[in-house]
C-alpha cells in the first residue's frame, strides 16, 4: 500500500506569541495559517477564515470547522517531545543559575504533563547556563502521528456534534 505523505510545520515565537502553521501533502500546499494562544483556546488566522480551538469546552464552538479542529487536536499522538535551552546574564552568575533553574522546572512541570496526559514514549530536555555572554535561547522540536481513519471519523463525527447542537 502506498503511504500517505502529510507533512506539517509549525513554528512558535514566544516572546511575541505568534506562530504558523503550514499543512502539506507530497508538495502541494494544502493550509498555510498564522496562530496564537488567547485565553482557553488557540486562534488560527487563515486568509479565509478564523478557527478557535477551545482547550476544553466543546459547547462554545459552533462552526463545523471548529468542531473539525478540535477534534483533531485531541486525537493526535506525540510520538517525541525534545526541548533545548540555553541562557546567560553577563557578569551575574547568580541571575544565569537561578534563570537555568527557573527554566528547567518549569519545562520538567510540563513534560510530566505530556508524559501523563499523552504518554510520549520520547522525551528529552536539556538546559544550559552561559556565563560568559548574554542570551535566550529556547527551542522546541517534536514529532506527532495522526492516522487518516482518524481524521474521517473526526470529519462524521463533527458532522454528528454540529447536527445535535442545532
Amino acid at each position: 500500500m502506498l503511504p500517505i505523505k502529510l507533512k506539517s510545520k509549525l513554528i512558535y515565537n514566544l516572546i511575541k506569541n505568534k506562530g504558523y502553521i503550514s499543512i502539506y501533502f507530497y508538495n502541494l500546499r494544502l493550509f498555510v495559517a498564522k496562530w496564537k494562544f488567547v485565553p482557553f483556546k488557540i486562534l488560527v488566522k487563515s486568509k479565509k477564515k478564523d478557527i478557535s480551538i477551545y482547550f476544553n469546552n466543546l459547547k462554545k464552538q459552533n462552526d463545523y470547522s471548529d468542531i473539525f479542529f478540535s477534534q483533531i487536536v485531541k486525537k493526535i499522538k506525540i510520538i517525541s517531545f525534545k526541548n533545548f535551552s540555553n541562557i546567560g546574564i553577563k557578569k551575574n552568575c547568580m541571575l544565569t543559575a537561578l534563570g537555568c533553574g527557573l527554566v528547567k522546572i518549569s519545562t520538567g512541570i510540563f513534560n510530566s504533563f505530556l508524559i501523563n496526559k499523552k504518554s510520549i514514549e520520547n522525551m528529552n530536555s536539556q538546559t544550559f547556563a552561559n556565563f560568559n555572554k548574554n542570551n535566550f535561547l529556547f527551542c522546541v522540536t517534536g514529532s506527532a502521528q495522526i492516522n487518516l481513519m482518524i481524521v474521517i471519523y473526526c470529519a462524521i463525527s463533527s458532522i454528528f456534534i454540529k447536527i445535535i447542537k442545532e
